[in-house]
């Protein structure tokens, strides 16, 4: 999971520098922190999954 988070920040980035608006990502991924508290790793892992598909256009 560290990679994937490595790749939702480096997407952000990207996105940023490239002029893009990040929010949809930040929707996402506001569901992330609250799911690992909650021991929901699986679907804090498919919130990561979700924001790198959008991040790659999918």
């Amino acid at each position: 999971m560290p990679q994937k988070m490595e790749a939702v920040w480096r997407g952000i980035e990207a996105w940023q520098r490239g002029g893009r608006d990040p929010a949809a990502i930040g929707k996402v991924m506001e569901e992330f922190d609250p799911l690992m508290r909650q021991g929901k790793t699986a679907k804090a892992e498919a919130q990561l999954d979700q924001a790198i598909h959008l991040l790659q256009g999918r």
